[in-house]
């Protein structure tokens, strides 16, 4: 049997990287093989992808040019790592996925946010997740956890972050999918205990 595809989405600050790690140890206690990946990035191609979409120097890069950056580091990652997981029978937990893409650059406004994930799904014919977690949450609140030197998304400021969160829900409110969505302003540990809910519901009946 196929492994299960899980996806982490969440607008910046809001706590995937600490969900992500709790919800490995999760899986795990469960005797789940899991295969953590992000994006962009996930193999040799995908960092140096990753490399240029972060770096503060690129703030002249084009929308467009940043959308094909990242369906270029994707296309890379489903085929050298997500698909042959998959099909061994272990589970793939991603760190974002094309819902991603969807929000950030749709909030560009270089393509509608559904039209992206039609794309993505129609024509580049990307897996589709058993599972989208969504972490949710105003960027402005989420924001204010941050320590650190910001990169280049993050320097686009609140008011671009807020946009990529209402592009999010555009998408989730008008395509089609297993989306779950977590309130992110919560305690760590109140995310993380639905969060170990929803994921026991997800791998029900699966082989261990």
């Amino acid at each position: 049997m196929k492994g299960k595809f899980i996806v982490f989405e969440g607008v910046d600050h809001s706590g995937k990287t600490t969900q992500i790690d709790k919800a490995m140890k999760y899986l795990a206690s469960k005797g789940r093989d899991a295969l953590r990946l992000r994006e962009p990035g996930g193999t040799d191609i995908g960092e140096k992808i990753r490399e240029l979409l972060l770096d503060k120097a690129n703030m002249k890069m084009a929308p467009k040019a940043e959308l094909c950056l990242f369906f270029a580091s994707r296309a890379q990652l489903v085929h050298e790592k997500v698909l042959p997981a998959l099909e061994a029978g272990q589970d793939v937990i991603m760190d974002r996925y094309v819902y991603s893409t969807a929000a950030y650059q749709g909030a560009a406004g270089v393509k509608s946010p559904v039209g992206i994930v039609a794309f993505s799904e129609e024509w580049l014919m990307l897996p589709i997740p058993d599972l989208v977690v969504f972490l949710d949450g105003d960027p402005e609140v989420l924001g204010k956890r941050h320590r650190g030197e910001k990169d280049r998304m993050e320097l686009k400021g609140v008011e671009y972050q807020r946009s990529v969160r209402a592009c999010y829900h555009q998408v989730f409110g008008n395509w089609p999918g297993p989306y779950r969505i977590v309130n992110a302003e919560q305690a760590m540990d109140e995310v993380a205990a639905e969060i170990r809910g929803i994921l026991s519901m997800a791998v029900a009946g699966s082989p261990s």
